[in-house]
């Protein structure tokens, strides 16, 4: 069978088939003084996303690696919300330098952020692609990047968690979570070789489940929620890298959605006032739901000896020791 038809499509059916939103962005509260940021927040869920809060008054942050993609991405969206705020960083999360160097830009435009959305991703990238510091592209792009982003940005999120709203972190996973490796991260070589590529995507989205975990343990408290999420299986440019038939399978619309669905339940966990800190280190899926991700990744324990293998390599300096 091809690799790409073994996705466990009825290991977790209700994150597949959620049927009809019972929350979505017109249910959001005014965010009037708040301010977020949305990595690729161009295009597909990260641009429906931006749209989203702009339309209910958040000051919003687009970051993005393409300059001219941004700005193209923020004058339409000025367009069609009439709204101004809107406001582009550059943002390479496979380059270490790149993410500390956007961090302090941020932080010195804005003495708090209320709402950072780690919604860029990639998926099925070509063989043997590597970032700036030697990582695996998709570990690079969902996990390292978003880390060093996270901790440079903890001064403005703490700042924020001081507020009545308070901070939230939203990581944007994946249901395919499900195909991680049998140890959930493979720390000896994360690269996964022999492996299909897919499991090193599910290996990468179990880590963002777990880092959501390792921050809500470590800043709920300080005011700063952090939730996992299943935007949904939605048709974005995610999928350019897809085999043919897979391709094919999604032309169907079978369960494929649009992107302004892919956004709800991470403009959920990102903006709706009835989650407390009791919700902090959950796992919201379609639509909009609290449900379990894959049991290894509530394990606190693994969540811990990531945050710390991640401290441990890239440091201060932003180089890698876990390149493989």
């Amino acid at each position: 069978m091809a690799n790409w038809l073994r996705i466990p499509l009825l290991l977790e059916r209700k994150e597949l088939f959620a049927g009809k939103p019972k929350w979505t962005a017109k249910d959001m509260p005014d965010l009037t003084g708040r301010v977020a940021c949305v990595t690729g927040g161009n295009s597909g869920i990260g641009y429906e996303t931006c749209k989203a809060l702009l339309e209910n008054n958040a000051k919003v942050y687009l970051a993005a690696r393409s300059a001219e993609k941004a700005r193209m991405a923020i004058e339409k969206l000025k367009q069609e919300t009439g709204r101004s705020d809107i406001h582009f960083l550059e943002l390479d999360l496979c380059d270490n330098v790149s993410v500390r160097r956007a961090a302090e830009e941020l932080k010195s435009k804005e003495p708090k952020l209320d709402i950072l959305f780690h919604n860029a991703g990639i998926m099925s990238p070509p063989k043997g692609r590597r970032s700036a510091q030697g990582h695996e592209i998709q570990w690079a792009t969902h996990v390292v990047g978003p880390f060093i982003f996270t901790k440079e940005l903890l001064p403005s999120l703490l700042a924020a968690g001081k507020s009545p709203t308070g901070a939230r972190l939203v990581w944007t996973s994946s249901f395919l979570h499900r195909l991680a490796p049998k140890d959930t991260i493979h720390f000896d070589d994360l690269t996964l070789p022999g492996k299909w590529d897919g499991i090193q995507y599910g290996q990468s989205k179990a880590a963002e489940i777990l880092l959501s975990k390792a921050f809500a343990h470590k800043y709920t408290d300080q005011g700063i929620l952090s939730f996992a999420v299943n935007p949904g299986v939605i048709r974005t440019g995610l999928q350019r890298n897809y085999p043919f038939y897979v391709g094919w399978v999604r032309s169907l619309n079978l369960i494929y959605h649009p992107a302004p669905m892919g956004a709800i339940t991470q403009l959920y966990a990102g903006t709706d006032p009835s989650l407390s800190k009791a919700h902090s280190g959950k796992y919201f899926t379609t639509w909009a739901r609290e449900t379990k991700p894959r049991k290894d990744t509530e394990d606190l324990k693994l969540a811990m000896k990531l945050w710390d293998i991640l401290e441990s390599d890239v440091g201060s300096s932003g180089l890698s020791q876990l390149s493989n």
